[in-house]
């Protein structure tokens, strides 16, 4: 068996993977975008490579014009208790 690497995806431009982005977005008609969202509705590329090439899921949204879907999870401990208290 010879191992052959999908060369079509690989070494893809930021303009591209974000394009894409903005593409399933308005596909759905949203302003926001989750990685499930995206990959159930024909992202090409994998939330894997948004993370090693953006950092986070927030930054690549962010720079393809749309809203965070959620809010990042950055809550001390103490803020945690003292909201359930």
């Amino acid at each position: 068996m010879k191992f052959e690497l999908d060369e079509h995806k690989r070494n893809i431009p930021d303009e591209n993977l974000i394009a894409d982005l903005k593409k399933v977005a308005r596909k759905l008609n949203q302003d926001k975008l989750t990685q499930n969202e995206y990959k159930a509705n024909g992202g090409k590329y994998s939330s894997d490579t948004y993370y090693r090439r953006f950092g986070s899921w927030f930054k690549c949204t962010e720079l393809a014009g749309l809203k965070k879907a959620r809010s990042p999870i950055n809550i001390s401990v103490e803020d945690l208790f003292e909201k359930f208290n």
